[in-house]
């Protein structure tokens, strides 16, 4: 029978706590690297989440339909609060449960302090608003051609459309800033007037511009047989800080099941 001696014992003793520590800092690692490849959700109860932010990582959309894949850096968030300037009114953009992801809209929020710097907006053949007059907007169904419903918008200044590809999908985007806003509409950050554009299927969820915004769209003509819309949305003097972060995000999107 082998037999360890008195030295080799001692040198056993020794070393556990090293070996305890080595293996303790391996599991810590691994548990890192699965967190950061971990494949989350957007929160569906987000009334539970208002505010809270979205851990960097990727994310499958499991409601929102095409169904989509995406990557998040730091800094983005379930809802956040509006603030527009000087004598104007703070106002917490909604993410209550439906509104942060249905079936045919979904916006995420880019505020890595706490204040809004700008949002991306996906919307899936949503009714269109047509303005009547100061004080008035119809709405009406989705128009055979987005894009062109959109650079023909009287109350937008259209630059001229780019050809681009996300996901393997082609479609065209281009940049476009109000020309002009209702004075009389409802608003929408208080006191400041909106042009709104489009109206998702939860009636209490509308998309639209004040003057100082300026949106990049990306318009998808057939992902699954729809037509995806997507509006890349800051102030017109944050925009071009805003724009990196959101592209990045567009660069991971991948389009399942298409």
């Amino acid at each position: 029978m082998y037999r360890l001696s008195l030295k080799q014992v001692v040198l056993m003793l020794l070393l556990s706590p090293l070996t305890l520590t080595v293996m303790a800092c391996g599991g810590g690692e691994g548990s890192a690297e699965q967190e950061s490849t971990k494949v989350r959700t957007i929160p569906e109860n987000s009334l539970a989440t208002e505010g809270e932010r979205l851990p960097a990582g990727g994310y499958v959309i499991d409601e929102f339909r095409p169904a989509m894949s995406f990557k998040l850096g730091r800094g983005w968030r379930t809802s956040v609060d509006a603030y527009r300037g000087p004598g104007h009114s703070h106002r917490r953009l909604p993410a209550h449960g439906e509104s942060l992801e249905m079936r045919d809209a979904l916006t995420l929020y880019y505020a890595p302090e706490g204040k809004l710097v700008g949002t991306v907006a996906f919307f899936v053949e949503p009714r269109v608003y047509r303005v009547a007059s100061s004080y008035e907007a119809e709405k009406e169904p989705t128009p055979e051609d987005m894009g062109a419903w959109l650079r023909q918008n009287p109350y937008l200044n259209a630059e001229e459309p780019e050809s681009t590809t996300v996901g393997g999908k082609r479609g065209v985007r281009f940049d476009a800033v109000p020309s002009r806003v209702p004075e009389d509409y409802i608003t929408c950050v208080e006191p400041e007037p909106c042009l709104p554009l489009f109206q998702s299927a939860n009636p209490d969820l509308a998309y639209e511009l004040v003057r100082t915004d300026k949106v990049r769209f990306l318009i998808f003509d057939d992902v699954g047989g729809k037509t995806v819309t997507i509006a890349i949305k800051a102030r017109t003097d944050r925009f071009d800080e805003f724009l990196p972060k959101a592209q990045k995000l567009i660069e991971t999107m991948e389009w399942n099941g298409r």
